[in-house]
Formats: structure tokens, C-alpha cells, sequence
């Protein structure tokens, strides 16, 4: 139950004051319902677990205001969401082989989204109703034969769109993009690691991902490419301590990242390429 005030002041010079205020209170129900179904039979030599599993949730989050102007300043409607998941996790020949499959829907309504205003500064609005849906596939490999080196490879598939929106431009212009893809959300997915733990306490490991195109507008109408991240890292246990080193988009990558909350069509880059190295001690 969230009970919610708003106030809000302001005054621009050889204008009258703006006083604006706002109160909104909203109940709803939070919760989630799992099940899991074990299906390895018992006994079983090669096979140590089959299990599926289903989940379904919904969540409610209170609004939040809109302070960009003072006689704009209002409480926006509360953010829902619905999720359904299920899937398949196995587990087999004493550990050496892991593998999930999961297929999962989200429906999102009234998510608070950034726009512009008719001067071109920024506001925040609910954004109509949003999907995102898609599958995912996960194998571990650890063979005995190599028992000190392990792989594990992802990939997914990822649909998110608008599924009801409607929104004005800072023209004016009525601007309808239900159907189209989320922004900066990539279709295709898929991440890579290897891991080598010596005997010695050295351990080494290299990961790579990968990341389709992506749009870069509501509209469809620009893209940005797909892009590949590679890390990798070093450790040393002796004693009581542990030497790490480890780096990150060794490749320097300037990809972007995600999109400003406070504009639209304001982006974040990746960090640049990276190394860093610390040393821990436990008592």
C-alpha cells in the first residue's frame, strides 16, 4: 500500500510563481509461485538430476514523480509487472556435464520512461505497456579426462518490444511505435568461458560475449552493430593469501552500454579497456 504527496515550486524571472500538488495512493499485490518436478530416477548412474521447473510473478512498484518542471510536477502511475518462466535443468556424469534450457515472457505496464518536451529537455512519462520474451541455453563442461579445466557457453535469444505506445514528439507530432523493439536491447546473445585451475594454486581463465545489433530509437529507424567483449584474469593462492589479476574488454570496446534515464537518445559508453590486481589475506 504506498500513499504518496507531492509539492512543487517554481518561478522563472518576470513570470508568476508555479505551485503544483500532487497525491496519489495505490494498492496492490506482490508475490511469486514456483515449482520444481524431479524426474531422475533413483539409482540412476549417469543421470544425478532432471528437474523442471516453472515460476510465475507479479510485482508492483509506486510511482514515480515527474520534477522536471514545477507546473509539470506530477506523481506518474504506478509500474506492474507479470512474469512466467519454465524449463529444464540437468545434471549428469558425476558432475562433468550442466545444462539449462528456460523459455520466460515479462509483461511490463506504465514502466517510466524518458522523453522530450516541446523545449527539447527532458521528462519522465509511463510508457504504455512493454514484452519482453525469449529463451535461454546454458551447457558446463568439466571433463574428468582434463579435471582441472572447466568450459561453460550461453546463448540466447531475446524479443523486447513495445506492445502499446503512443507518445508525442517535442514537434508535436504523434509518434505510435507499438510492435518495435526496446531500445538498446539486442535479439541474439551469446558468452563464452574457460577456467584452468593448476595444482599449485594458479588458476586462469578467459571469457568472451557477444551481443547482436540493437536499435537506437523507439522508431526503428536507427541501429547501432553488434560487438564482442573479451576478459581474462590470473590468481595465486599460497598460505593465507590470494594474488589476483584481472582484466576487462582487453579488446577496448567502446560500445554502448545503455541510455540515460534524464534524456532521450543520451547514451552511456563502456568503460575502456582495463587491469586491475589486489591481494587478500584471510586471519
Amino acid at each position: 500500500n504506498a500513499s504518496e504527496k507531492l509539492g512543487a515550486f517554481g518561478q522563472e524571472v518576470g513570470f508568476p510563481a508555479a505551485v503544483t500538488n500532487d497525491s496519489k495512493t495505490t494498492s496492490a499485490w506482490s508475490g511469486d509461485l514456483s515449482a520444481l518436478l524431479r524426474l531422475a530416477p533413483e539409482g540412476a548412474k549417469d543421470v544425478e538430476a532432471v528437474n523442471l521447473f516453472g515460476n510465475w510473478k507479479s510485482s508492483f512498484k509506486p510511482a514515480a514523480p515527474n520534477l522536471s518542471e514545477a507546473e509539470q510536477a506530477k506523481i506518474l502511475e504506478p509500474e506492474r509487472s507479470h512474469s512466467i518462466e519454465g524449463g529444464l535443468k540437468l545434471r549428469a556424469f558425476d558432475r562433468q556435464v550442466g545444462f539449462t534450457a528456460s523459455v520466460f515472457q515479462l509483461d511490463f505496464s506504465n514502466m517510466v520512461i524518458s522523453t522530450l518536451d516541446a523545449t527539447g529537455g527532458p521528462v519522465l512519462m509511463n510508457g504504455g505497456t512493454q514484452r519482453f520474451k525469449g529463451q535461454e541455453l546454458e551447457l558446463s563442461l568439466a571433463p574428468a579426462a582434463l579435471r582441472r579445466l572447466s568450459l561453460e557457453l550461453g546463448y540466447a535469444h531475446h524479443d523486447a518490444r513495445f506492445v502499446q505506445f503512443t507518445f508525442t514528439t517535442p514537434d508535436s507530432q504523434l509518434s505510435n511505435v507499438s510492435g518495435k523493439r526496446l531500445e538498446l536491447v539486442p535479439q541474439e546473445l551469446w558468452n563464452a568461458r574457460v577456467t584452468y585451475r593448476s595444482p599449485v594454486g594458479l588458476t586462469l581463465w578467459g571469457a568472451a560475449r557477444h551481443q547482436g545489433d540493437r536499435p537506437l530509437n523507439r522508431r526503428n529507424t536507427f541501429f547501432v552493430g553488434s560487438f564482442q567483449e573479451i576478459d581474462a584474469g590470473a590468481s595465486y593462492t599460497f598460505d593465507r593469501y590470494r594474488i589476483t589479476v584481472t582484466g576487462r574488454n582487453l579488446g577496448d570496446n567502446r560500445h554502448l552500454v545503455s541510455e540515460s534515464d534524464i534524456g532521450d537518445s543520451q547514451f552511456y559508453a563502456a568503460p575502456p579497456a582495463r587491469i586491475t590486481a589486489e591481494i587478500t589475506a584471510e586471519f
